[in-house]
């Protein structure tokens, strides 16, 4: 595997969970016990900053975890059905499980929460009430394959494990079609067929391409000169984009132009980030928190907005953008905190269970991750 393409990869883990984090702070409103909703709608400047922010530049963070998934799966290794049986038990362990306690996990808090009078307001919602959940509810938070799981931003491991299991079909089909079903699932994207999947089209796409990806024996890595270009590009794409949103005015296929410019943006950018320098060390170092961040930061985001509508009872664009930035910025200052101090130092048998970690085998196994362990 090309160093570069890995070591870009490794710098992207953390920034891109950041920006899956920012996606699920977008909102000005925000429900309460009783369907009670705090905020109201906002100005101008507010929607711009958050569609700018959520709804363009973190777009980019769920198609490229695919693609790295992808690419990352079967490598350049020839299909067989040796590794297909160890790929799919690896998963056992690195997704499934996981994806099973951190469901049961926030379900816990949710009925905890949701039964002490003092505290429940901050944990009710529109689709969760436990006073209302039949026992195919409960069945359904920790499966997720109805409502979507508990723990909502576990829907990326749902779809990744359907993914997984389709992975030998995809592979094959990608294989002989010649760029075939690479062309359909990109119409299926942009929506020019209405069909109804099990997972989402993006997911189906991305991954699909990061299977092809991998099978590419020489990829073209962008100079500075042209990663320069594709920034200034994607940067005045994306301010037309986030105006767009911001005063209702469509503009069909954008948004699919956009995230596609913005993968092949960004990637570039990592590729000629100087390796040795003090940020890449930092992003490597925080790279290590992206799964547990990943898994952990949907409750905790949302309690973090409440408090936040609750105290302030905002109505003007400087208080929502303020908490705008304070709920997520929170939210991954505290998780990444627990892991460093507490999380990383547990027996590597309960990092199994929570994190999906496996011990390395020797001692640069860590480093030779995709993004986070819901892709290894």
């Amino acid at each position: 595997m090309n160093k570069r393409i890995s070591d870009a990869i490794d710098l992207l883990r953390f920034p891109l969970i950041v920006g899956v984090v920012l996606i699920h702070a977008y909102s000005t409103q925000v429900p309460m016990t009783g369907g009670q909703i705090l905020g109201a709608d906002s100005g101008y400047t507010n929607a711009f900053t958050q569609n700018l922010i959520s709804q363009v530049f973190a777009r980019i963070a769920v198609p490229m975890f695919f693609l790295i998934s992808g690419y990352f799966l079967f490598g350049q290794k020839e299909l067989t059905f040796g590794l297909i049986k160890e790929k799919w038990k690896k998963r056992i362990h690195s997704l499934f499980i996981p994806y099973l306690i951190w469901n049961f996990l926030v379900l816990l808090v949710q009925i905890i929460g949701q039964s002490t009078p003092k505290i429940e307001r901050f944990f009710s919602g529109r689709k969760w009430n436990i006073g209302t959940m039949t026992p195919m509810d409960y069945l359904d938070a920790l499966i997720g394959f109805s409502n979507g799981p508990i723990n909502f931003p576990l829907w990326f491991i749902r779809d990744l494990m359907l993914l997984v299991i389709l992975s030998p079909l995809l592979y094959l089909l990608i294989n002989r079609s010649k760029g075939t079903i690479l062309a359909l699932l990109s119409l299926l994207w942009i929506g020019v067929f209405n069909v109804n999947l099990f997972v989402s089209s993006e997911a189906l796409l991305f991954f699909s391409v990061g299977l092809f990806l991998a099978q590419i024996k020489s990829i073209f890595l962008p100079s500075r000169k042209v990663t320069w270009i594709l920034c200034i590009f994607y940067l005045m794409l994306s301010l037309l984009e986030a105006h767009s949103l911001s005063t209702q005015n469509s503009m069909p296929l954008l948004h699919e132009f956009n995230i596609l410019l913005g993968c092949v943006a960004v990637f570039a950018f990592s590729i000629n980030i100087d390796g040795a320098g003090r940020m890449a060390s930092l992003l490597r170092s925080l790279a290590a928190s992206s799964f547990f961040l990943y898994v952990a930061h949907g409750s905790l985001l949302q309690i973090f907005k409440k408090i936040s509508y609750v105290l302030l009872d905002p109505h003007d664009d400087l208080l929502f953008i303020g908490i705008y930035f304070f709920a997520p910025a929170a939210t991954i200052a505290l998780l990444v905190a627990v892991y460093f101090g507490v999380l990383r130092f547990l027996p590597m048998a309960i990092q199994e269970v929570l994190l999906g970690s496996r011990k390395p085998k020797h001692n640069k196994a860590m480093e030779a991750t995709a993004y986070s362990r819901a892709s290894s």
